[in-house]
C-alpha cells in the first residue's frame, strides 16, 4: 500500500508530482518519463523510467539501445535506484550532438608540475621549421566517448583529435598538425580535477516535490544481460 499526504499549499492532493523532464544545464535534458506502467505488489512498487539525456537545441534520437536492468533483489532501504551506462553515454551523445565537446587549450592552463608546456618549442623535434612562441590546442571529440560501468568501476577510453595551432603575436591562430589521441595519460589526471567541480553538481533525480534522500549508498553490479553494468543507489 502506497500512502502520502499533500503538504498545504500543494497542487493535488490525490498524487505526489512526479516532473517527467529535469534541465541538467543549459546544454543537455532528462527525460524521466515513464517506460511501462508501475508494478506493484506486496513487497515493492516498481517504476520504470527512461532515464534517457537529450540536447535541449536538437532531440535526436539516441542510436542505440538501453540493456536490460534489473535492481538486486534486497529489500532494506526505502528506495532503490539502478543506473546503467545507457543513461551516461544518452549524455555524451546528447553533448557531443550539441557541439559541447569542444575545448581550447592554453599553455596557462595547464599546471606548473607537469612536464608539459604548450608551446611550439615542444613541437621543434619534428617541426623545426616553426619559430618558437606560443601555442593553442582544440581538443574535439570526432564521435560520442562512451563509459563503460563494471563491478571494479568506470572505464572511459574516448577518441580525441587535437589540432595544434601557432598563436601569433596579433592573435592569429596558425594550424600546425592535426593529431588523433586513443591513450591518455597526465592529460586524463589534469581533466579530472577539471570536471570534478561539475561532476560533484550531480544529475536531478526523478523526486516528487519535497522529497529528499538521505544516507545514499552506491554499488556496482553487472546489468542483467551482461551488456554492462550499472551503480544501484540505495538511499
Amino acid at each position: 500500500v502506497l500512502i502520502w499526504e499533500a503538504a498545504p499549499g500543494s497542487r493535488s492532493s490525490s498524487a505526489p508530482c512526479l516532473a517527467v523532464t529535469a534541465n541538467i544545464d543549459a546544454v543537455a535534458g532528462i527525460d524521466y518519463s515513464l517506460t511501462a506502467a508501475p508494478v506493484a505488489t506486496a513487497q515493492f512498487l516498481n517504476v520504470g523510467l527512461k532515464g534517457e539525456c537529450f540536447s535541449l537545441a536538437q532531440h535526436t534520437p539516441v542510436p542505440f539501445t538501453p540493456p536490460a536492468l534489473a535492481v538486486p533483489p534486497e529489500h532494506n532501504r526505502m528506495v532503490y535506484f539502478g543506473v546503467s551506462s545507457y543513461f551516461f553515454n544518452t549524455a555524451s551523445f546528447a553533448y557531443h550532438t550539441a557541439g559541447a565537446l569542444i575545448f581550447d587549450i592554453t599553455d596557462a592552463m595547464i599546471p606548473k608540475d607537469i612536464d608539459f608546456r604548450l608551446n611550439t618549442s615542444t613541437f621543434a623535434a619534428f617541426l623545426p621549421q616553426v619559430s618558437p612562441g606560443p601555442a593553442q590546442h582544440k581538443l574535439s571529440a570526432p564521435s560520442a566517448p562512451f563509459l563503460n560501468i563494471g563491478t571494479n568501476g568506470v572505464s572511459l577510453q574516448p577518441v580525441v583529435d587535437i589540432q595544434a595551432y601557432a598563436i601569433y603575436p596579433n592573435g592569429n591562430l596558425a594550424p600546425l598538425f592535426l593529431l588523433g589521441l586513443v591513450s591518455w595519460g597526465p592529460w586524463l589526471r589534469w581533466g579530472a580535477p577539471r570536471t570534478a567541480p561539475r561532476l560533484g553538481k550531480g544529475f536531478p533525480l526523478p523526486l516528487p516535490a519535497q522529497v529528499q534522500l538521505s544516507d545514499p549508498i552506491v554499488q556496482f553490479h553487472e546489468v542483467s544481460g551482461g551488456s554492462g553494468a550499472g551503480p544501484a543507489t540505495r538511499p
